[in-house]
């Protein structure tokens, strides 16, 4: 009788352990990895821009670049069939005048968290295709917001959504200093091609896709073969983003 009671005694506990597992099962992962994205953050709000003349404008100070859209399906396929050479700055440049440009607060209460770019291998040598930058904001001790921001010239989109008041992970979140790093994600790209990320992409035909990300000390550098059913890595190397050496991963 004893030992029944045990069992039951501990299997009640099993399923309230794992029933509160459960159900903070969304609160540990931010408490532990942070913000997720790319693509869970929400509400979104997306903007049309022209990618013939966005970078114009804004340097002669214009910011009546974005128009604000609801997002349809077509917003989602490709619009823009030529190479667009943009790099980390222009990227950059874009982001903030979104920022600005949306006039929810002032973008020095803002941190960098994470900044990822993309580009098909088809034409790595010009400049990138897809960028994703997250910000991050501390409200209070325990406390702080995120914020997503996405540029896609091929699809003439960019976006911006928000999640607000996560729990503060137990571990310090990212913060990239943009003036100190020196090695910017194009000299990254740049260093994978010089060490072995061109012969991999010849050899896959150029039928993969390279993405560069940035957790502040070091960029990430993956190429990843494409095709009908799988995206699998076939050249991996991190790259320090202050002195540029590097290690390939197997």
């Amino acid at each position: 009788m004893i030992n029944k009671r045990r069992i039951i005694i501990v299997a009640i506990s099993m399923a309230i352990i794992f029933g509160l597992f459960t159900a903070s099962k969304i609160y540990l992962n931010d408490l532990i990895k942070g913000p997720r994205g790319p693509g869970s953050f929400f509400p979104q709000d997306n903007y049309k821009i022209d990618p013939n003349t966005i970078l114009e404008k804004l340097d002669q100070g214009d910011l009546n670049v974005f128009t604000q859209v609801l997002a349809t399906p077509e917003d989602y396929e490709k619009s823009y069939f030529n190479p667009v050479p943009w790099t980390q700055s222009d990227y950059l440049k874009i982001a903030h005048a979104l920022h600005q440009h949306t006039g929810s607060d002032t973008f020095d209460t803002w941190q960098v968290y994470t900044m990822s770019f993309y580009r098909d291998c088809q034409n790595i040598s010009t400049g990138f295709d897809l960028f994703i930058i997250v910000y991050v904001k501390y409200t209070d001790t325990n406390k702080y917001d995120a914020r997503e921001i996405t540029v896609s010239p091929i699809y003439q989109n960019a976006s911006m959504s928000e999640k607000k008041n996560l729990q503060q992970p137990m571990f310090s979140l990212n913060n990239i200093n943009l003036d100190k790093i020196n090695v910017t994600a194009d000299t990254a790209l740049h260093i994978a091609e010089e060490n072995g990320g061109k012969v991999a992409r010849l050899t896959a035909k150029n039928q993969c896709r390279a993405s560069v990300i940035s957790d502040g000390q070091d960029w990430f550098v993956r190429y990843l073969a494409q095709n009908s059913s799988v995206s699998s890595s076939i050249f991996k190397i991190d790259v320090n983003a202050y002195t540029g050496k590097y290690k390939i991963l197997n």
